[in-house]
This record gives C-alpha cells, structure tokens and sequence, in this order.
C-alpha cells in the first residue's frame, strides 16, 4: 500500500498532499471484485466487529484502487436488523489533522486484503439477534469503480466476563506501546466500542505515562457516546485533573457537552451541570490532531 498525507479541515479548503503529488483518476482499470468477511460470526453488544475486505482481480492486468484517507474513505456501510430495518448508514468521520491516503494494487489474477473495524461506522450496541452489514466501496479518485457486498454476523446476549477479557487483552497491547498501527488499532477498538464496560479501560489508558496524549484523545471523546454515570464521572476528573493537558481537558468537555445533550438520565444531568453552566460551549473543534 503506498501512503501520502493530507491535511483535514483547513478553513480555506485546500487539501495539502506530501510526497507524490495528487493520485491520478484511472478510468479503464481491470475487473476487481469485493468479498467482505466478519472476522467473528458472532459478537457481544458493544465489541469491536473487524471486518476482512478482500479484492479480487480476475483479469490479466494490475489494477489500482484508492481507498482515501486512512483507507476508509471509500467504505460506507448499512447495518440492517432482521426486521429488515437500517439501524445504521455511516460514512468516514473525518477528524482533521495529517491522515495518509491509502492505495493499493491488485495484481492480475491475485488478491488483497484490507482490515476494516465496523465500530468506526456503526456501533455494536445493540439488540442481539441476526445483522445484515451491507459495504458500498467508491474509489476516492474514480468514482465510476463502485462495488458492493453483504455480510452477517450475529450479536449475543451480554456477557461481562468474556467483554472483560476483550478489552483487557487490547488493554495490555495499548500499555506495551506496540507499532504504530497496531496501537491506532487498539485504542479504536476501545474508543468505538460504546459499551458501558469500556469506561475502566479508558481510565487507565488516560492516566498510564507510557500513552501519547493524542491516543489519550481519542479514548476520552470515545466516553462521549457513553451515556452512563461512571462515564461522566471520569470526565469530569479528567476535566478538572490538574496534570490533564489542554487537548484532554478539551476532549473531556466535548464529550461532557455530548453526553449532556443526549440523555434525559437526571443523575447523569445533576453530576455534569455544574460543569456545564460553567463552560456552557462546547471548546472549538481542532484541526489538528
């Protein structure tokens, strides 16, 4: 995969590409097909779903493929119960900053992989019973190579124990400091999760001084969408901690805002008035990081 970078968010609306220049649009690429694969069949409300999308190139050229910022760009996705309702229809989230643009090459007669985490899309929260996930690629630089697949996968009742163990095992791999990539992974399957089991995780991640503030960051406004007590609770720790740095006392007041917004629990709405009345607006969205 060949990577560049551009920057998200500019107020003038340039995008600023590093390296290579602009990716050139293809129009008469070879045939590729799309399978995608749930790593696991079956998950628990709120688990991270890793998606396995392979491309497949039937004919007797290579054939080249934007995949857009971080290689999520070009992935959306409609989540559908077995009622036959959309639950979710998400897109790419762009957080600003440097993010690389990802393209791969499909050899002749061969295929690629690439590993997707469904959280970022959809949440997992939900009823168990039987998902349709149905993913629509578009090419970032050529439109015209769009494709499609279906995928089910199966949400069990709650199991506290084996969520314990999920989230202990990418624990373990945050506090290691992996490579790059893997740690992105890791904190993402902790920040998208939503399950109220996550909020003791996340409060280890922020207080450990072997994590970067900007995978701090991304975990503290992961509690955002976590409507529960002991999530407020740590938000407001880490808003007030005097150690905590502008850019996690920002995170903690958005996802304050966040969860104030969108619950009527009057608990949750007692123990973040305070600070709410006295930072009645959200901080500004950054553009970097």
């Amino acid at each position: 995969m060949k990577l560049y970078y551009r920057l998200i968010g500019l107020t003038l609306g340039y995008s600023l590409l590093l390296g290579s220049g602009a990716i050139p649009q293809h129009s008469d690429e070879p045939y590729v097909s799309m399978r995608v694969i749930p790593e696991k069949a079956v998950i628990f409300p709120g688990e991270p779903l890793m998606l396995k999308v392979v491309f497949s190139n039937t004919r007797s050229s290579s054939a080249a493929l934007d995949l857009g910022i971080e290689g999520l760009e070009a992935f959306s996705f409609t989540l559908i119960d077995n009622q036959s309702n959309k639950v979710c229809t998400g897109a790419d989230q762009e957080q600003g900053g440097f993010r690389p643009l990802v393209r791969v090459a499909v050899p002749a007669h061969e295929s690629v992989e690439k590993r997707l985490l469904f959280n970022i899309w959809c949440s997992t929260m939900l009823p168990f019973g039987q998902y349709k996930i149905k993913t629509n690629f578009r090419d970032a630089s050529d439109h015209s190579k769009v494709f499609t697949a279906e995928t089910d996968f199966e949400i069990a009742p709650f199991s506290k124990p084996e969520m314990q163990e999920i989230f202990s095992a990418e624990l373990s791999k945050i506090l290691n400091k992996p490579p790059v990539e893997e740690m992105r992974l890791a904190i993402r399957k902790i920040a998208y999760s939503e399950s109220p089991e996550v909020v003791p995780y996340i409060a280890q991640i922020v207080a450990s001084k072997n994590v970067e503030i900007l995978w701090k960051s991304e975990v503290i406004r992961g509690l955002g969408k976590i409507k529960t007590l002991e999530s407020a609770k740590l938000l407001k720790q880490i808003f007030y901690n005097r150690s905590s740095s502008g850019i996690e006392r920002d995170d903690a007041l958005s996802a304050i805002h966040q969860i104030y917004s969108n619950t009527k629990d009057q608990r949750i709405l007692r123990e973040l008035r305070p600070v709410i009345k006295a930072h009645p607006k959200p901080p500004l969205k950054r553009i970097i990081g």
